[in-house]
């Protein structure tokens, strides 16, 4: 960065802030570049449909972000729809394809999906990108994607990041990634373990996954 014929770097610029208590006054980062490029037409395949007959037949996902310190992290979480669990969750300071290739292997690897999951999320340019379709059809997924503007078309995703929100990141300061990566961590487990959804009969996404095995053991 150049002013007053001085060139310093951006991370010396934010240490000078930080250390003069000083915040910048720019633009949100930004989430979903869709509609910067050509349109593409990319099915959405879910259509609203938001109930399942078991787990791993539908998993949506989604990014938000949040301030830590000087600085925004971002956040993208993978959701079953049959029990709406957050199955995985990665962190990063960019907001790239590997961001949500991470989230994905993630619940892929805990989860062991048949081959006839759907994965839904927006048009974002990291789940378009070449590198997470194709990882999507080496695993055999078939891809949904919601319509450009259209935040209802995955209303479960939003529900869960509007919770967060309201219930976590609004009521507290992260100082440092790691106290952010605490904090979300917890609360997943609270989300999953102890929070109550009306959809659910009033039942916890993990109660509701297990009463689900318990009926198909045997």
């Amino acid at each position: 960065m150049m002013g007053l014929g001085y060139t310093a770097s951006e991370r010396r610029i934010l240490r000078l802030m930080k250390e003069l208590g000083l915040s910048s006054a720019g633009p949100k980062p930004r989430l979903n570049s869709a509609n910067d490029r050509q349109y593409q037409y990319y099915p959405n395949k879910l259509k609203r449909n938001f109930l399942t007959d078991a787990p791993n037949m539908v998993w949506v996902s989604d990014i938000t972000y949040a301030k830590v310190g000087m600085d925004f992290l971002y956040l993208c979480v993978v959701i079953d729809l049959y029990s709406r669990k957050v199955v995985s969750y990665s962190i990063s300071e960019y907001i790239d394809t590997a961001l949500v290739t991470q989230a994905f292997l993630d619940a892929f690897h805990t989860r062991n999906p048949s081959t006839s999951l759907v994965f839904h999320s927006d048009q974002g340019t990291q789940y378009t990108s070449f590198e997470f379709c194709n990882l999507l059809k080496q695993h055999k997924i078939t891809q949904s994607f919601s319509a450009p503007g259209s935040p209802h078309d995955n209303a479960v995703a939003e529900s869960f990041f509007a919770s967060i929100k309201k219930e976590d990141f609004r009521r507290n300061y992260y100082k440092t990634e790691e106290e952010f990566r605490t904090a979300v961590a917890e609360y997943v487990e609270f989300y999953n373990d102890y929070r109550p959804h009306q959809r659910l009969g009033f039942l916890t996404p993990n109660q509701v996954e297990k009463e689900f095995y318990n009926s198909t053991a045997g």
